[in-house]
């Protein structure tokens, strides 16, 4: 697999015309991927979710922004993207 350079957004799908909006306005140079905005009704699957992209994008970008709240999750969120260094 050929590395990809640059910033990749994981994104929660809640957000995503926003996020999609500013890159346009902005003209940002980044790809974004969206985690289910469904996940909001069962928090327990988002750091999960967010993870498993981490793990399949990792490799492919320079860069990983995760654009998210806590979002329900009690602080689980924020100590997974601590394990990976994000």
């Amino acid at each position: 697999m050929e590395r990809a350079t640059g910033t990749c957004l994981i994104i929660c799908g809640a957000l995503a015309r926003e996020v999609l909006a500013l890159r346009t306005r902005h003209d940002w140079a980044v790809e974004v991927v969206a985690v289910p905005a469904t996940f909001h009704m069962i928090p327990a699957r988002i750091a999960p979710a967010v993870e498993q992209r981490i793990l399949e994008l990792r490799g492919r970008y320079d860069r990983l922004i995760v654009v998210y709240g806590d979002c329900g999750t009690g602080g689980v969120l924020d100590e997974m993207l601590d394990k990976h260094g994000i």
